[in-house]
C-alpha cells in the first residue's frame, strides 16, 4: 500500500541534475515509429530519463520559438520532474502521459498546425506543467486542513480551484526562474500574452469546469455540422486539447487504462485512508471499505469521458485517428463489465508483466495507433505480446473463506469478440455479440452449455479450469 499523502513533502533539488543520459537510438527509433503521437503510448513502462528526452523531442519537433536555446528547455524539463511529487498517480509519468497526449490530439484535430510557435510551446508546457507539485489530494481536502503537511497550499487565499491556481502560478514561477529562464526576450506584450495563455490552459483541467467546456465543445461541435468551414478560437481549441488529455487514461490500450485505473484508485483511497485517520468525513471517492474500483471507472467514463470525447470527435469530423481512441474507449468500458475489484487487484502483477520492455520499440518492435495515414501506423506492441500460460490448478480458500468456485477462464487473441450463444450467462454480456481487446476474461458458469467461440479474424480463444478459495478480498493460489 502506498503512504498516506500526509506523509509526502514538496521538495525540489537546490541544484538541477545534469541532462540525463540515454540511448539516442532508441528515442530516434520511437521518434521514426511515431510513439509521440499515438493514442497507445505507456509512459509508465520506460524510465523517467527516457522521458525527459522524449518531452523534449516533442518540444523540437513542434518547433521551438527563435531565441529559445534548447539548454534551457532541458533545464525546464528537469526543473518540472524535480517538482512533482511520488504520489501514486499526480507524479511525472501523469504529467509526461497528458504532455504527449496533447500532442497527439493536438495534431489529430489540426489544432497544431493552426498554431504559431509560442503557442505551440504554450500548449506543451502547460501540458507538462499543469499538475505541478500536486500534493496527491484533492482542493477539497486542502481546503479542510490547516496545517503545513502540504508545503503551503492551506495560505493560498483562492476561494476555489485551489490546485489548478497553484499549479499554474508555480508553472510560471518555473518558468521565469533565472537559472533557466525561457520567457527571456518577449516582450512585455508577448510575455503577457503567454502567461495568460498557459494559466488559462492550465485552470481549463479544473474538473468542476467539466459541464462548462462540454457544454462549449458541443455547441461548436453544432456550429460545425452547420458550417464546416468554421474553426474553434485557438485558445479555446489549446485549452480543450490539454483538458480531454488529463482524462484520457480510459481511451487507452486495456493494459495502459488499467494500470492507470490502479494508480488513481490508489491516489483516491490513500487520501479516504488519511481522512478517517484525521477523524474528517471521507470523500466520495476515498473509501477504500466501501467503493468499488471499477464502478469509479465506469461512472468516471460514462458521466465525464464518454461524453467529452464523443463530443471532441463530432467538433473535429475530419480529425486523423480519432476513430482508434473513441472505439477503445467503449472497448474498456465493455471490458469493466466483465470485471471485479478482485480481478482488477490481481491483474496488478499480470498487468506489468504483459506490459512492453522497458525500452521504446524499434523499428522491429512495432508501435501503435498514432495520428497519420493508415499506412504509416504500426502494429500495436499487444499483438505482440503474450498472457502467461494458463494451467488447471487447485486453489484453496483463505482461511475464513465460505466458498471455493470454480471459474471458466477464456483468453482471447488480438483483433476478436467474444460470443455468448445464451443470453444470461453470469459474467459475459447479455448482448449476443460484444467486442473486446485482447486480454484474459474469467467467466463463473452455472453449466457448461455456455460458449465463447470467436469470429474469423480472432486469432485464438484458449479455454482453462480454473478454481478460485473466495473470502470477499483475498484470493489464494499454491
Amino acid at each position: 500500500m502506498a503512504h498516506p499523502p500526509t506523509t509526502r513533502q514538496r521538495s525540489a533539488p537546490a541544484v538541477l541534475p545534469e541532462w540525463p543520459a540515454v540511448d539516442d537510438a532508441a528515442v530516434s527509433s520511437a521518434m521514426a515509429k511515431r510513439q509521440l503521437l499515438s493514442f497507445d503510448f505507456d509512459p509508465t513502462a520506460l524510465p523517467s530519463d527516457v522521458l525527459c528526452h522524449l518531452a523534449m523531442e516533442m518540444f523540437v519537433s513542434a518547433g521551438l520559438p527563435a531565441g529559445l536555446a534548447e539548454d534551457r528547455v532541458r533545464r525546464f524539463i528537469l526543473a518540472v520532474r524535480a517538482s512533482m511529487l511520488d504520489n501514486p498517480y499526480h507524479n511525472f509519468y501523469h504529467v509526461f502521459d497528458v504532455m504527449q497526449t496533447t500532442n497527439a490530439l493536438a495534431t489529430s484535430t489540426g489544432t497544431m498546425a493552426r498554431l504559431d510557435a509560442w503557442e505551440r510551446f504554450a500548449l506543451l508546457s502547460a501540458a507538462l506543467c499543469h499538475d505541478l507539485e500536486h500534493p496527491g489530494v484533492t482542493s477539497q481536502f486542502l481546503s479542510k486542513v490547516g496545517d503545513s503537511t502540504y508545503g503551503g497550499y492551506k495560505n493560498l487565499v483562492f476561494r476555489d480551484a485551489l490546485l489548478e491556481k497553484h499549479h499554474a502560478l508555480r508553472a510560471l514561477g518555473v518558468m521565469v526562474d533565472r537559472d533557466i529562464g525561457i520567457l527571456e526576450g518577449l516582450s512585455s506584450e508577448e510575455y503577457y500574452h503567454f502567461r495568460s495563455s498557459v494559466q488559462r490552459i492550465i485552470l481549463a483541467t479544473d474538473i468542476s469546469r467539466h459541464n462548462e467546456y462540454l457544454g462549449e465543445l458541443q455547441e461548436f461541435a453544432a456550429r460545425r455540422a452547420e458550417d464546416p468551414a468554421v474553426e474553434m478560437d485557438k485558445q479555446l481549441a489549446m485549452e480543450m486539447m490539454v483538458k480531454c488529455a488529463d482524462i484520457s487514461n480510459v481511451v487507452k490500450p486495456a493494459a495502459v487504462a488499467r494500470r492507470w485505473a490502479l494508480r488513481v484508485t490508489d491516489e483516491f483511497f490513500d487520501q479516504g485512508d488519511a481522512e478517517r485517520s484525521m477523524g474528517m468525513e471521507i470523500s466520495a471517492t476515498g473509501d477504500r471499505l466501501t467503493k468499488s474500483r471499477v464502478s469509479l471507472q465506469t461512472g468516471f467514463i460514462d458521466f465525464l469521458a464518454a461524453p467529452l470525447f464523443t463530443s471532441l470527435a463530432a467538433a473535429f469530423p475530419a480529425a486523423r485517428g480519432l476513430d482508434a481512441p473513441i472505439a477503445q474507449l467503449a472497448a474498456n468500458r465493455a471490458s469493466y463489465a466483465l470485471c471485479s475489484d478482485v480481478e482488477l487487484e490481481l491483474s496488478r502483477d499480470l498487468l506489468r508483466s504483459d506490459s512492453s520492455s522497458s525500452e521504446i520499440p524499434t523499428e522491429e518492435g512495432g508501435g501503435g495507433s498514432s495520428v497519420g495515414s493508415g499506412d504509416e501506423q504500426c502494429d500495436s506492441p499487444s499483438s505482440e505480446t503474450h498472457d502467461p500460460p494458463l494451467v488447471p490448478q487447485m486453489v484453496p480458500s483463505q482461511p475464513g473463506s465460505s466458498r471455493v468456485e470454480w471459474f471458466m477462464v477464456a483468453r482471447v487473441g488480438s483483433g476478436s469478440e467474444v460470443l455468448s450463444e445464451r443470453a444470461g450467462c453470469s459474467r459475459l454480456p447479455p448482448s449476443a455479440t460484444q467486442p473486446v481487446v485482447p486480454g484474459v476474461y474469467r467467466s463463473r458458469f452455472e453449466t457448461k452449455e455456455e460458449e465463447v467461440v470467436s469470429k474469423p479474424s480472432t486469432s485464438q480463444v484458449e479455454w482453462f479450469m480454473v478454481a478460485r478459495g473466495w473470502s470477499g478480498v483475498e484470493v489464494g493460489d499454491n
